[in-house]
């Protein structure tokens, strides 16, 4: 008897252990979870942790040593797959991202659970201003941080209590420092930016793409709200209302990024901001720019829209209200509401700035505005005296931004750029400069019975914006009137494009056509040209003897007895018969003309931009109207794609020092590229680009990523710094080869 059962209790004990084997082989965060008493104390904070680790600049990393123990509650997780592989832990006095290599981590770490992290062995790391906990591992010559491995979280992070009150901190946005990183934060009266109002939270395409939605107070303060592809509310319309927001605060370098765990975190229930401006007159609002600028909270003003986009920097506007004043206003980019000339706009102006741009009054990051109907406004019948006397009469109290009629004047065309052409227009009293922007498409004749235009001041000098041909009364315009066609059915080796003349200008038109080149704003001089009839009219053009993957900028042309006349450029990049895609990014499409870092739309998608801007100022280096223009301050700045190139084999851009002012030193710039989430990386050399011009050939980088690699490019200034800021570097004609 004793024996059968010393051999029953050997055979339980057997089958005991099997399955504590089996089970412990099979764990998985499916699990559901346990409250459990880990038996550990925290002994140092959260707080004392980051400052006694003293971690360094991005990329550095501290081994914990010493036994320290911190504790804190699950703020979040994974549960929405807005976080991945992390979890964010917070006590009383800070929070910190604890990385972790497994998925479902919400089944084990629900928000409210109290965790206690055993940092022996641990790493304590800098990814981009962002302090982290993970493990160290060797891979490709170099040491890399990522999450604990799914077998050992067990041994570093013991789960404790459940269902522990988890409240988020109220605080002002312009208080968020990296005290707050990784901690629970709610934001009160923000909105989403319009412009961004009818976006969803994400990328819901096959790229499942990462989005930033801006937001903002009604003060004009503004941050981003950022969300992944793979969130289970990628696809969820923004809200549309004003209210608060609790989210983790997180930094990416100097960009403060909040991160919202579902919908539930952002209501945005209440009245948008502006819903109760009072409109005042413009001579009011410019009247606060002799007491320091600054506009009162709930001040709107209301008038007409007498400037036209085509002849105006993008988001940049005129208008003019019923008692005759006006001023520039100036739209961030993604509020720009594409108004045209004779829309009546109300502007919302609350908590913004009068300020002076070159001599003339405005009103710069405008967010708000709605359309209420259309408007009339009548000239101003003036002298070009007399506009210089008003203009010089009184900073606040002026003609600027308003519209005035000049009579029976003659017209000289003074001198050209890549933007357009100057003109002088004379009339009995004196002389005024006359700025008709290339993508108004118009040639002002040599004589005028009257030019109908807004007035403002650019340095001092005084000046007078056309809108339209309308404008122009009584004078015929020497040279045609020419349009190019787009570029259409591009191979390897052709394509079609065309024009269209629309006026003939002083004598019939003789010859018409298009001319190509792989150099911007080719003329007829080149052999590479059409020859498409004569007169007026539409016509077809077929472009050959193109090479495979270059890019070439095409205009249209007609000519008569006076000469010559161009349409707009276009351009296009012929494929790679290799196999490979091209896509190219020209800046000409987005705008961003602050250096303050920030993100911004332009032909490839969105780009962040860090101490970087589209710049088109005549000391710009280009090969159309605009190029990045990066420079560095304390940090070196760079521009980024925000989207991800599947399998990028290689790029090549166009590359060069500014012709401004800039400190002594030797420019310079490397690229950098991000593989499926991955560290950057610096790809090939660092480049040293010349002053004042392109080369004669593009910088090329060879990256060779994998067919079905996810990559992220960066361009980053490495020029020295000089006492205010980098050297200045012009970026121009990225073009990606892929898959």
């Amino acid at each position: 008897m004793k024996n059968r059962i010393s051999k029953i209790l050997m055979s339980g004990l057997l089958t005991m252990l099997a399955a504590t084997f089996i089970v412990g082989c099979q764990r998985t965060f499916d699990e559901p979870p346990t409250t459990t008493d880990p038996g550990v104390t925290a002994n140092i904070t959260i707080k004392d942790l980051k400052a006694q680790s003293n971690v360094g600049a991005s990329g550095a990393m501290t081994k914990l040593t010493g036994g320290k123990i911190i504790s804190g509650i699950v703020v979040g997780n994974d549960r929405s797959g807005n976080i991945y592989k992390t979890i964010y832990i917070q006590d009383a006095t800070g929070a910190i991202a604890l990385e972790l290599d497994g998925l479902s981590l919400f089944n084990q770490f629900p928000v409210g659970r109290e965790v206690f992290v055993l940092l022996d062995s641990l790493y304590i790391y800098n990814e981009t201003a962002m302090i982290k906990l993970g493990v160290r591992s060797f891979s490709n010559g170099s040491y890399a941080m990522g999450g604990i491995p799914s077998p050992l979280i067990d041994k570093y992070v013991k789960k404790g209590s459940l269902n522990n009150p988890v409240v988020p901190k109220d605080v002002e946005l312009n208080d968020l420092n990296n005290d707050y990183q990784s901690m629970l934060i709610r934001l009160k009266n923000f909105e989403v930016s319009p412009g961004d109002q009818n976006k969803t939270w994400a990328d819901t395409s096959a790229n499942k793409a990462t989005q930033n939605i801006n937001i903002r107070n009604c003060a004009g303060n503004t941050t981003i709200i950022r969300t992944s592809g793979y969130a289970n509310f990628a696809g969820v319309k923004v809200a549309q209302g004003n209210g608060d927001v609790t989210a983790i605060y997180t930094v990416y370098n100097t960009t403060k990024q909040l991160i919202i765990r579902d919908t539930a975190d952002v209501q945005f229930n209440g009245p948008r901001c502006g819903s109760n401006v009072q409109i005042v007159s413009i001579k009011d609002v410019r009247a606060y720019f002799a007491a320091g600028g600054n506009i009162p909270a709930n001040t709107g003003i209301e008038g007409v829209i007498v400037s036209n986009r085509n002849n105006e920097a993008a988001g940049n506007y005129r208008i003019q209200d019923a008692n005759g004043y006006g001023i520039q206003i100036r739209f961030k980019t993604a509020s720009n509401p594409l108004a045209d000339a004779g829309d009546k706009y109300v502007v919302n102006v609350s908590g913004l700035k009068v300020e002076d741009y070159q001599g003339d009054l405005q009103i710069n990051n405008v967010e708000t505005a709605s359309k209420t109907g259309t408007g009339t406004v009548t000239p101003r019948a003036t002298t070009v005296a007399d506009i210089a006397t008003n203009l010089s009469s009184s900073a606040t109290d002026n003609w600027s931004s308003t519209v005035v009629k000049l009579s029976n004047v003659n017209i000289t065309e003074t001198g050209t750029n890549s933007a357009g052409t100057n003109y002088a227009i004379v009339d009995g009293t004196g002389s005024i400069i006359s700025f008709v922007r290339s993508t108004l498409g118009y040639a002002m004749p040599t004589f005028a019975t009257s030019v109908v235009g807004y007035v403002s001041l650019y340095n001092g000098t005084p000046q007078l914006t056309i809108r339209s041909a309308a404008d122009v009364v009584g004078g015929t315009v020497p040279t045609p009137t020419v349009t190019t066609a787009a570029v259409t059915n591009v191979t390897a080796t052709g394509a079609t494009s065309g024009g269209d003349v629309t006026a003939a200008g002083t004598s019939t038109v003789t010859a018409r056509g298009i001319v190509w080149s792989t150099s911007p704003n080719p003329t007829t001089a080149v052999t590479t040209k059409t020859t498409d009839g004569s007169g007026t009219g539409a016509f077809t053009s077929t472009i050959t003897g193109l090479a495979a993957a270059t890019t070439y900028y095409v205009r249209a042309y007609a000519t008569n007895s006076s000469g010559t006349a161009y349409g707009d450029q276009k351009t296009f990049t012929t494929p790679n018969p290799g196999g490979l895609n091209i896509t190219v990014e020209d800046f000409e499409a987005g705008t961003k003309t602050a250096w303050a870092s920030g993100s911004t739309t332009l032909t490839t998608g969105s780009w962040f931009f860090s101490d970087a801007l589209t710049g088109s100022d005549a000391s710009d280096i280009k090969t159309g109207n605009k190029a990045a223009r990066v420079r560095g301050q304390g940090t070196n700045g760079y521009i980024e794609t925000e989207f991800t190139i599947k399998g990028l084999k290689k790029v090549t851009l166009n590359a060069a020092q500014t012709n401004f002012s800039e400190p002594a030193g030797t420019p310079a710039f490397e690229l950098q590229v991000s593989v499926d989430g991955g560290a950057w990386t610096k790809v090939g050399n660092t480049q040293n680009p010349a002053k004042g011009a392109f080369g004669t050939a593009p910088y090329e980088f060879d990256v060779n990523a994998g067919d079905n690699a996810n990559v992220k490019v960066r361009i980053l200034n490495t020029s020295p710094m000089g006492s205010a800021n980098q050297i200045r570097i012009n970026i121009d004609d990225v073009k990606f080869y892929h898959k």
